[in-house]
């Protein structure tokens, strides 16, 4: 008899791509690399369909380059530097790097054929000339630290010319390979320097203003795209590609740019000598020209890059999910995704805890929609709470009978919709409310989050229970404190109410509180687990409780032992765990839709 272990349901493809390389011998290898912030992708077709590459593949990732002898590169949000020398399967830490994220990376060749690596960073730009294994600071002249992209001369093993290019509108010229720099030319508004590109009409710079060229007398005179942000430009088939937030550009032999049939934001562009390029957007993943980038199709299969995927599941299986940059999708089914246009990026989403239709809620920083069946879509909810000017909503909560509760960064609840006028209702303690659960009897749950006292970079999370919510209620004299977990290095925790037992997971901690009649903690069980583990989210069923965490999901008994479920989430990353009565239900990161039978 087959063991069980999760399947793959569906997946909600597409989301950020940041950056984008090409190999070496692209036309005849079809290996591309893309840098996401729900993982690094390797094709080997070409761009056309993608896979999780390697022992990277859910390490966000910022940037991702080859080297002139095809080695590849690729940075980490977190900051760490990795290789690969297999093109992109198998990737290595560089030890040696120990200087924070990285914006951008050069490389090019000098007149002996040695390598130079260059890496810019916030704090400026460093240099490696022994492939990563030791780094030198070249910041020499640099009046503006922040870099955000670099790019070698042509010609830089004869000139050893590399340019840079400043957060605050600087861009800077070295002639000595790094060593020391000074600002090139005049003309430049103060906009970001997002990109440098050599063509024929000499070096052109995107900025967050357009396109300049560099004249002779060193003076930048606009070229086109004007108040557009350009974040990259490409080289491609004899022609020059920009990408914006308006999409991608083409210039002819004049320097006059045109629209392609790429409208959504752009992010990333990489282009091969047979005219083949992939560009990189803010939503839908990657999109494929074979025709030098006049047309585009999206070639997105196998990347599921929406980070974090926030998700609410309904009584009746549907699905809602929403990204950080403002995607939003529905699903019937887990499979097929439908997208849902709303202004704003969400901050939180919820179901109706009822088997019914679905009903789902969500929220802006500033605004709560409502969940319109008919039309499937978000609308603003008629009758919004009022916020002060410098609050934004953290939580989100809906009852049975359709009433929403809110709580705010100030540490904030208010309770309304349904029909119901707002009401504020005081909570006790400090900082964020980041959950909030009511129970069928009208007792409220409130999830605090807040900084340590004695350091900024500690947190606390206290779980508050209110006996019975009666509005109006102002006193904050009537809630009594279950539990807390303190020391926490990230500002994350999430909370579980399954009858008389409350579930409080964090990182590295979960802590399980056993109620009296009167609602008292009888009992509060703490179970550490293993060092590096942190806990994303909580579902109950009965008496039993599960956890998705960054590792896979994890089945805690009410002792306290605690093991993973299954095998094909081990060591993945789970943002959302939902269950019914014959399974459960994980979204990953990125936008994976994985099913565990339980019955």
């Amino acid at each position: 008899m087959q063991e069980r272990d999760w399947s793959l349901v569906g997946a909600w493809a597409g989301g950020a791509v940041y950056s984008l390389a090409l190999s070496l011998r692209f036309a005849e290898d079809g290996i591309a690399l893309a840098a996401t912030h729900a993982g690094l992708f390797r094709s080997d077709n070409g761009g056309r369909t993608w896979q999780r590459a390697g022992n990277m593949g859910y390490v966000p990732a910022r940037c991702v380059a080859f080297d002139p002898s095809d080695m590849a590169f690729a940075t980490t949000q977190a900051g760490a530097l990795v290789v690969s020398r297999d093109s992109g399967t198998q990737w290595q830490t560089l030890d040696a790097w120990g200087f924070g994220p990285t914006n951008a990376l050069a490389f090019a060749t000098d007149k002996d054929g040695n390598a130079h690596l260059f890496a810019a960073t916030d704090e400026g730009i460093y240099r490696s000339l022994d492939g990563g294994a030791s780094w030198q600071s070249a910041n020499f002249g640099l009046l503006d630290p922040e870099i955000l992209c670099l790019t070698c001369a042509p010609d830089f093993a004869e000139s050893e010319v590399i340019w840079a290019g400043g957060a605050n509108g600087g861009l800077y010229r070295s002639r000595n390979a790094g060593r020391a720099w000074r600002e090139a030319g005049y003309g430049l508004p103060d906009a970001a320097v997002q990109c440098i590109a050599f063509t024929e009409a000499g070096l052109l710079a995107g900025t967050e203003a357009g396109v300049f060229r560099l004249t002779e007398g060193d003076e930048w005179l606009p070229c086109g795209l004007e108040g557009m942000e350009v974040n990259c430009l490409a080289a491609c088939d004899g022609t020059l590609l920009a990408g914006t937030t308006r999409g991608i550009f083409r210039a002819d032999a004049n320097l006059q740019w045109h629209p392609t049939s790429l409208g959504e934001p752009v992010l990333a562009l990489a282009c091969a000598t047979n005219g083949v390029a992939l560009c990189g957007t803010t939503h839908s993943g990657v999109w494929r020209s074979d025709d030098g980038g006049r047309i585009w199709q999206r070639t997105h299969k196998g990347l599921t890059a929406h980070t974090p995927p926030l998700a609410a599941r309904a009584g009746d299986g549907t699905c809602l999910l929403a990204d950080a940059l403002g995607s939003i999708v529905y699903s019937d089914d887990g499979v097929a995704w439908r997208p849902v246009a709303v202004d704003d990026a969400l901050v939180c989403v919820t179901a109706n805890p009822a088997p019914r239709p679905a009903a789902f809620m969500a929220a802006t920083e500033r605004r709560v929609l409502a969940w319109d069946a008919d039309a499937r879509t978000l609308l603003p909810l008629p009758g919004q709470p009022s916020l002060d000017d410098d609050d934004t909503i953290t939580a989100l909560a809906l009852t049975h009978d359709g009433v929403c509760l809110i709580g705010t960064r100030s540490g904030q609840c208010k309770v309304g919709g349904a029909g119901l006028p707002w009401h504020d209702l005081a909570l006790p303690g400090a900082g964020a409310a980041t959950a909030l659960h009511l129970t069928p009897a009208g007792g409220l749950f409130a999830l605090h989050i807040a900084a340590d006292a004695d350091s900024a970079s500690s947190f606390s999370a206290e779980v508050w229970r209110l006996p019975v919510l009666v509005l109006p209620h102002p006193d904050e004299t009537a809630w009594h404190m279950l539990m807390a977990l303190d020391g926490l290095q990230t500002p994350f925790a999430c909370l579980a109410v399954e009858g008389d037992r409350v579930v409080l997971a964090a990182q590295n901690a979960i802590a399980q509180a056993y109620l009296d009649a009167d609602g008292y903690p009888m009992e509060v069980r703490r179970v550490s687990a293993e060092p590096g583990i942190a806990f994303t989210a909580v579902a109950t069923q009965g008496e039993e409780t599960y956890l998705a965490s960054n590792r896979g999901v994890i089945y805690l008994s009410a002792t306290g032992a605690h093991r993973p479920i299954g095998s094909m989430l081990t060591e993945v990353p789970v943002v959302a765990l939902f269950t019914d009565r014959a399974a459960l239900w994980a979204i990953t990161l990125g936008g994976e839709v994985w099913r565990y039978p339980v019955r």
